[in-house]
C-alpha cells in the first residue's frame, strides 16, 4: 500500500508561507484593512474658530463695569427688579431643561 503524504505538506508549508507573508505585511502596515483617516468639515473648523474667538473675549466686559460703577456713584443707576426676575428665571427654566435632554 503506498500512501502519498506529499499533497498534504504541500499545503502545510503553502499556509506556513501565507502566514509568514501576511504577518510580514501587517507588521508593514500594509495588512489590506483600510487605514484610520480623519475628516474635519468646514462647520468644524468654523466652530473651533468660534470657539477660539470666546477664549480671546474677557469674562469681564470692563465697559460695562465702568459704566455701572459712574452710575452708581452718581445716583442714576436704576434697580429693574421686574427684568432681573424675569432674567433669572429664563435662565433657570434653560438650565433645567439643558439638564432634562
Amino acid at each position: 500500500m503506498k500512501v502519498n503524504r506529499t499533497s498534504k505538506v504541500e499545503k502545510i508549508g503553502t499556509l506556513v508561507k501565507s502566514e509568514k507573508k501576511s504577518a510580514k505585511e501587517s507588521a508593514a502596515g500594509k495588512s489590506g484593512l483600510p487605514e484610520d483617516a480623519v475628516e474635519i468639515t468646514s462647520s468644524q473648523i468654523d466652530l473651533r474658530k468660534i470657539e477660539q474667538k470666546m477664549k480671546e473675549i474677557p469674562e469681564v466686559r470692563a465697559e460695562k463695569v465702568e459704566k455701572v460703577k459712574n452710575e452708581l456713584h452718581g445716583g442714576q443707576y436704576q434697580l429693574r427688579p421686574e427684568e432681573i426676575a424675569e432674567e433669572l428665571i429664563q435662565e433657570a427654566l434653560e438650565k433645567r431643561s439643558s439638564h432634562d435632554e
